[in-house]
């Protein structure tokens, strides 16, 4: 339960550091959070379903889409 809301805390800080970081660089260096700041507990080798990485994938063309509009 401590460990959940360790993540969340940690998931807000890496979320407004990296619109921090997409403010001050060139469209092209734009990252996303977790390009930015990976944490050691999101597992990368797990293999995500089509419709899953479907999902990601439309989550981040719209945060980028709305990072664009607004900064």
């Amino acid at each position: 339960m401590e460990s959940d809301r360790f993540k969340a805390h940690a998931g807000l800080l890496r979320n407004a550091t990296s619109i921090l970081w997409n403010i001050q660089v060139k469209k092209e260096d734009r990252k996303y959070a977790e390009e930015l700041w990976p944490f050691p507990w999101e597992n990368r080798v797990e293999q995500l379903t089509p419709e899953e990485a479907a999902k990601q994938k439309r989550r981040r063309e719209a945060q980028r889409n709305w990072t664009d509009k607004n900064i």
